[in-house]
């Protein structure tokens, strides 16, 4: 399954939402990736100190 598309697609397909109908095999530069970041890396307001993380 494919969601989405990559900076060689219009608007319509780079949405999260959009499914691609391709075939298994087909290879093409329509298809890009995201990288996610886990909530728990998430920074409180405390532990930044004038815009800076406190201890660094």
């Amino acid at each position: 399954m494919l969601r989405g598309g990559s900076w060689n697609n219009n608007p319509r397909n780079c949405r999260s939402a959009y499914r691609n109908n391709n075939n298994p095999d087909n290879r093409n530069n329509n298809n890009g990736f995201r990288l996610v970041v886990s909530g728990a890396s998430t920074l409180q307001l405390s532990e930044l100190v004038n815009g800076n993380l406190s201890g660094v």
